[in-house]
């Protein structure tokens, strides 16, 4: 019985040593944004420094100095590359090979406004967007056991928007010094999320 139970572990396991394993491949994650396919690019994210300027960003990322010259000249119409600003950040969109030569500037003013410089091919232009905001209505409630500002962190929430309700919203309609224990509140306020 003792050599039965041998064999039969030799031969599963010269059979398991023949199977091939199983090659999964997952596919690549499809990514969009500012109408490009991100997938197709190296992407480099960075911010204007101090004292830096459009062409100085540009020739950096292998465009000589006819083509930015051509760029600006083109553009001129449409952006004022002289408002660019220390600290606010871009992206550079470069082709995904070898060269990693530029092909699009994106500069985003703000979580909404963004310009798109796009210079890959012999048409160039400019695109000056604004980014989709979703807005969601939101609710919280509590009961105050010691504090308005306890009972909102308990909720989530941060205990700031105490104050800005009692200096900036609700100031002179509400006495904030006269809540007490077992008071109740409900807030409803909306949030914005930039897609």
């Amino acid at each position: 019985m003792k050599k039965l139970v041998a064999l039969l572990f030799v031969v599963l396991s010269i059979a398991c040593k023949n199977e091939k394993p199983e090659t999964i491949i997952i596919p690549e994650k499809i990514v969009y944004e500012f109408g490009y396919r991100l997938n197709d690019y190296k992407v480099i994210n960075d911010t204007l420094k101090s004292g830096e300027n459009f062409g100085e960003i540009l020739s950096r990322n292998k465009i000589g100095s006819s083509k930015i010259y051509e760029i600006v000249t083109k553009i001129r119409d449409s952006f004022n590359i002289r408002s660019l600003k220390a600290g606010i950040p871009y992206t550079i969109l470069a082709k995904d090979d070898s060269t990693q030569q530029a092909q699009v500037f994106i500069y985003r003013q703000s979580k909404i406004y963004y310009t798109i410089i796009d210079f890959k091919d012999s048409t160039i232009f400019v695109v000056n967007g604004k980014r989709p905001i979703k807005t969601k209505i939101e609710t919280a409630s509590g009961l105050i056991t010691t504090h308005l500002s306890h009972a909102i962190k308990s909720q989530g929430l941060s205990p700031d928007l105490t104050y800005k309700m009692a200096d900036e919203v609700f100031a002179w309609a509400i006495d904030f010094s006269k809540l007490q224990k077992n008071d109740k509140f409900k807030l409803v306020y909306d949030t914005n999320n930039f897609t």
